[in-house]
């Protein structure tokens, strides 16, 4: 499948002014911010010196008209506006002014502004003063009925009037006044909820179907709007009297509600968590302000970038709840994010009129099969912090009169199959709570079905390999098999196993059905080699290939032979070769890696007397190899030595092998005896040695002088000492516990012995 998205154009110029119009902020002492670009940048074009009402207005382009904090109006070269040298009624310390462009097509601007002398207005003719703009009509009572400095603007639901909402102090009561293209209705009066008192703040919601309003010391309350009729209805409790509220301000999703409370302490509140109660009881501390911080309660206001900001009278910074519609900790409160020094914020930000949510926009997806067959689907648009509610409900119309009834659905996600190729304008119609519904126009290009594709490229290759892979016979080429997916004409791939390419291609408005590549990878040939791989010095080897029926054998050096049978005369030590093989029917090679180790014959020695009196014991002890055998008249033993009483001579062969049991040395040799007729076993043996077995000490009383060594019965040394004559103690407490041979040389010969070490308990 291939999907092209085309957003809608068409329906843009329908709220874009209202987004551009709000992108100037003028407020505080001097302090201005540009949202024209992002982020926001601070801006110096503003001598007002208001502390709370404020109000700024831009024009389509994003360029500053004119501002006003309720009393003065001054122009975008920071001058007074010509005409208004009488003062408005709105200065106050919240919202007590409201600049709102008249709908239709007209340079007119309203300057609403309420307080003790009630509700009143002013226009703004941008015609007039060669685009500079003048006041043309000045403080026009709208009542006299004192209000509580808290105005708000939003769209009416018809997307072009505007409603314009004040509270009467000390009632229940609200004001909506529609603007419209030939001026003023109403008011509509709503009484419902709690008694307005001067001061704090009221917000609509982004969806316009909320009004939320503070009052000083006195809650958080929540009503419902009707954007058709202007009537307010219905209050949640948000949080009750003794609660010092000051700022209010919805989410751009229009589901979360900021409030601020004393020292500007900043709360959340969850207006999707159901009842009024559970509403109440979402409650979520976002930040507390520091009791030292040089500011107090200020004004909370969305800008067009879909961040809430933050100000304080008397203070130098702004705060930033960076994402709204996060609940708790998602919205990721900034503290003091902006720094104006040296200029001072005031407890107002500019009041703009809400602007209505833009339409939302829809996606087709055109199938690869059946290039003719389209699904729409609806998406949301999000425009200056702003996102579209998408529909439950929608009726198409898919510009394809030839398809008949076909031509409509009332589907959501409807499927339309084209009765041919080409430019269709199709329509999406969703309800309006006005009762006029919303059409989204888009223009989308279907393709034609069928286009011819060449593919090419080595199919087949060795494991391990790379090939290239190429398509022709469209413009953009999409290739997908287990390797993932990758786009161009030309690919180059290393797979591992067979695997099936499957490429779509679109040229221009050509949609091209999958085509299908399958790479075949095969494997490295198999073969296997037979001869002897462990040789002794002088021994040669010959090795022997089968398989297949070609090979090159190598070594670090490079090729030593191409036969399937080689010869080798190595010298002592370590080699390694690698024999390569393949078939020319396959042109797969395959490779194996043979180890040739050379091992020299042990060299043997054997310590132990030649002759000894007949009916003495002989020790031999044999060293120099890994493995002995020695065999003698009446039987064989293994290991590196052997004792045993003679009576007779004993003729012995020793065998005895490297550690690989593959090279063999043999000794033979022979013990003689001697009757030592006339002398005593004392004058053979002049020595006497206790205990055996023994633990740390072994005692040694000799007649003569010695030289006494230890092996281990591998024939390792392991100790070594000289004697005197006299009882010599012997320490040998570092020798581990085992069986050991024993060595004694004098001037009268080598006397041996079996010694065991007892391990010390």
């Amino acid at each position: 499948m291939r999907t092209l998205f085309l957003f809608l154009i068409s329906f843009i110029p329908l709220f874009c002014f209202s987004q551009m119009e709000n992108t100037q902020w003028r407020f505080g002492s001097q302090c201005g911010l540009s949202f024209t670009t992002n982020p926001a940048v601070l801006v110096s074009s503003n001598i007002s010196n208001g502390g709370g009402s404020c109000s700024s207005i831009a024009d389509a382009a994003g360029n500053l008209l004119f501002y006003t904090d309720g009393y003065d109006v001054w122009n975008r070269f920071n001058l007074q506006m010509a005409g208004a040298n009488i003062p408005l009624m709105g200065a106050g310390s919240t919202q007590g002014v409201l600049i709102a462009k008249q709908p239709g097509n007209n340079p007119y601007y309203y300057i609403f502004a309420s307080g003790v002398q009630g509700m009143r207005y002013s226009i703004v003719d941008m015609s007039l003063a060669a685009g500079i703009g003048s006041v043309t009509v000045k403080n026009v009572t709208l009542t006299t009925q004192i209000q509580s400095y808290k105005i708000a603007g939003t769209k009416h639901c018809n997307k072009s009037d505007v409603w314009i909402v004040s509270q009467d102090q000390g009632q229940n009561s609200w004001r909506a006044y529609q603007l419209t293209s030939t001026g003023i209705t109403g008011p509509v009066v709503s009484n419902t909820g709690h008694t307005h008192i001067v001061y704090a703040a009221m917000k609509f919601s982004p969806d316009g179907s909320k009004i939320a309003s503070t009052e000083w010391g006195d809650g958080v309350y929540l009503y419902d709007f009707n954007k058709s009729t202007g009537a307010v209805s219905g209050m949640t409790v948000v949080s009750g009297q003794g609660f010092a509220a000051w700022a209010v301000e919805f989410s751009p999703d229009s589901k979360k509600l900021y409030a601020t409370r004393s020292y500007a302490t900043v709360l959340q509140w969850d207006l999707a968590a159901g009842s009024a109660a559970a509403i109440a009881a979402s409650v979520d501390t976002i930040y507390v302000t520091p009791m030292n911080f040089n500011g107090n309660q200020g004004a909370l206001q969305l800008a067009p970038d879909g961040k809430i900001y933050q100000t304080y009278g008397n203070a130098q910074v702004l705060s930033i709840i960076q994402n709204p519609n996060g609940l708790g900790a998602a919205c990721n409160y900034s503290f003091a994010a902006i720094n104006i020094s040296p200029k001072i914020t005031g407890h107002g930000l500019p009041n703009l009129v809400k602007p209505m949510l833009p339409l939302p926009s829809f996606a087709n997806t055109i199938s690869q099969a059946t290039c003719q067959t389209l699904q729409f689907s609806p998406i949301t648009t999000t425009v200056g912090g702003l996102s579209s509610l998408l529909p439950t409900t929608a009726n198409w119309i898919f510009g394809d009169p030839a398809s008949g009834p076909s031509n409509y659905s009332s589907q959501l996600n409807p499927t339309h199959v084209y009765s041919g190729s080409g430019v269709y304008s199709v329509q999406m119609i969703i309800a309006n709570p006005c009762g006029v519904p919303d059409t989204v126009n888009q223009v989308v290009n279907v393709p034609n079905n069928v286009s011819t594709l060449s593919l090419g490229g080595n199919t087949l290759i060795c494991m391990g390999a790379t090939t290239t892979l190429n398509v022709s016979g469209a413009g953009t080429y999409t290739w997908n098999s287990n390797l993932g997916q990758t786009t161009g004409a030309t690919i180059i791939v290393n797979p591992t196993a067979s695997l099936v390419f499957t490429v779509s291609a679109m040229n221009g408005n050509s949609c091209v059905t999958n085509s299908i590549l399958a790479v075949t990878v095969l494997p490295p040939s198999v073969f296997y080699v037979s001869g002897q791989t462990q040789l002794c010095l002088g021994e040669s080897a010959t090795l022997t290939a089968n398989g297949v029926s070609n090979y090159t054998w190598t070594t670090a050096s490079g090729p030593v032979g191409t036969s399937s049978v080689i010869t080798l005369n190595p010298a002592l030590g370590v080699y390694n070769y690698t024999l390569f093989g393949f078939n020319p029917s396959l042109s797969c090679i395959g490779q194996l890696f043979i180890t040739l180790t050379v091992s020299p014959y042990p060299t043997l020695s054997i310590l132990g007397p030649t002759m000894v009196c007949t009916g003495d014991a002989v020790n031999l002890l044999a060293t120099g190899a890994s493995n002995y055998t020695w065999t003698f008249t009446g039987g064989t033993t293994s290991g590196p030595s052997i004792s045993t009483l003679l009576s007779s001579p004993l003729n012995y062969t020793l065998s005895a092998s490297d550690p690989t049991g593959n090279c063999i040395s043999k000794v033979v040799s022979s013990v003689a005896t001697n009757a030592c007729l006339g002398l005593s076993s004392n004058a053979i043996d002049k020595f006497k040695i206790y205990p055996n077995p023994f633990q740390d000490q072994l005692e040694i009383d000799s007649h003569i002088t010695f030289s006494l060594s230890i092996h281990n019965l591998n024939g390792q040394f392991m100790y070594s000492t000289e004697g005197c004559v006299g009882i010599n103690v012997i320490d040998l407490s570092a020798l581990p516990g085992g069986a050991y041979s024993l060595m004694i040389q004098s001037e009268q010969g080598n006397s041996y012995r079996k010694l065991v070490k007892l391990v010390s308990p």
